[in-house]
């Protein structure tokens, strides 16, 4: 069975109630010949294939939404299930067989750390219902605050569809999202279902936008980024005497040797051996891999030098956008900046290959590159939700103390070193 149960949420016609249905303060339907009374429906998968009508249907849905994101498509993430560590969970709000919201969540086994600044406290064993990068997708015709009502229902649900140790976790939300508002709605209402615990800061999500030509975006960056990618550019070309190659990887044909020569430059990094970051697992690589192939998404790249692969980027092309996923290099050419280089070509053949790509998104997390080459941003979160039984309850109580802990170590650390707050200075 491609997946383990649908789990549909009675209609009124059952004789039972809806609470994901619209209430009297609903939205009005959204467009003729709809009822007004969407309902949402979970499916849970425990192997990595979609049954082929649900398939064309979230397909035709996401193209109608004008999804922008890789991220945004739950074929993309259940072709990632490994049986052994998650699941996925999708959730779609149909009216009749219209598709008017998608919302995709992994169901992983884990243990939540409670932290006291660098200390941990324990680690908590749950089971967390994730949303990483995105908010759920709606067709357009549905107003922000449409979703947000939508989206309330969503909650509602999912907290009656939570096993005990299930918690909620927002992973690199972003914080203007429609999601994140619902979800503080349903906080402030003490008769509501979870507790809003942060974890951790909001971090900056870059995009770059491309313009049409090269020279376009060089000009945009600042003159010393301009100086300094071209200073290290032929740096690296004389240094290999121009013995160097970047080959581009989209076809299915391309997956097994990308994977070969990508997993044995991930396998050096310093992100593989002490993060537990990089390549890994290559069954489920592969299977994801192939599977972005034979949808047209997979545009992937590989630096050689002098014949060896020192570099590279698994990335996406999706819709407008290109999702910079996972990127890395061999530490032994750090000097030659090996791993910038490759950004910049791959900017490059996006930008002169007439792709169609308008967006470079360079992912959740920041740095001095992203911040130099990006020109928009948006601020993403990351949040627990806490069922209110007392199992959840005294988690969120933990996490809770230990988060107030650690901004009062924080602060007093800060005072007694005699920091100043510079936020606030242009």
């Amino acid at each position: 069975m491609p997946f383990l149960k649908s789990v549909q949420t009675p209609r009124p016609s059952d004789g039972a109630p809806a609470a994901e249905s619209p209430t009297p303060e609903s939205p009005t339907p959204v467009s003729p010949g709809l009822s007004g009374r969407p309902v949402w429906t979970a499916y849970d998968f425990v192997t990595p294939e979609m049954p082929r009508a649900l398939d064309e249907r979230v397909g035709q849905f996401l193209d109608d939404a004008g999804a922008e994101s890789i991220k945004d498509d739950p074929r993309h993430l259940i072709s990632a299930i490994d049986r052994n560590e998650a699941s996925c969970r999708l959730y779609l709000l149909e009216d009749g067989e219209v598709i008017l919201c998608a919302a995709s969540f992994t169901l992983e086994e884990t243990r939540l750390s409670i932290m006291l600044g660098p200390i941990l406290l324990r680690r908590q064993p749950v089971r967390r219902v994730r949303i990483s990068f995105v908010e759920p997708v709606f067709l357009k015709t549905i107003d922000e605050a449409q979703r947000v009502v939508y989206l309330d229902q969503l909650l509602a649900k999912m907290a009656r569809d939570l096993e005990p140790a299930d918690v909620i976790f927002f992973e690199a939300v972003p914080m203007d999202s429609a999601l994140i508002r619902a979800t503080r709605l349903t906080e402030s209402a003490s008769n509501r279902a979870f507790r809003m615990i942060p974890y951790g800061a909001e971090q900056p999500h870059w995009l770059a936008s491309l313009p049409p030509t090269y020279d376009d975006f060089m000009e945009r960056l600042g003159s010393q980024t301009r100086q300094s990618v071209r200073r290290y550019a032929r740096k690296f070309t004389k240094h290999v005497k121009d013995d160097y190659t970047v080959k581009k990887f989209t076809d299915l044909d391309d997956v097994d040797r990308f994977l070969d020569d990508a997993m044995a430059v991930s396998e050096s990094t310093w992100q593989f051996r002490n993060e537990g970051a990089g390549l890994r697992n290559r069954a489920v690589l592969e299977r994801v891999l192939k599977n972005a192939a034979r949808h047209g998404w997979l545009r992937s790249y590989i630096l050689y030098a002098k014949g060896e692969p020192v570099a590279f980027i698994l990335g996406y092309q999706y819709g407008a956008r290109y999702d910079y996923d996972v990127p890395g290099y061999d530490p032994d050419w750090r000097d030659q900046r090996v791993g910038n280089f490759l950004i910049f070509e791959v900017i490059r053949d996006l930008i002169e290959s007439d792709s169609g790509l308008t967006t470079f998104d360079f992912g959740a997390t920041d740095n001095p590159l992203k911040r130099r080459t990006g020109d928009s941003l948006t601020m993403d979160g990351y949040f627990y939700l806490f069922p209110r039984t007392l199992r959840g309850s005294l988690t969120a109580f933990s996490v809770k103390c230990a988060n107030g802990a650690t901004d009062l170590v924080k602060a007093l650390r800060d005072k007694l070193s005699g920091r100043r707050d510079d936020t606030t200075q242009s």
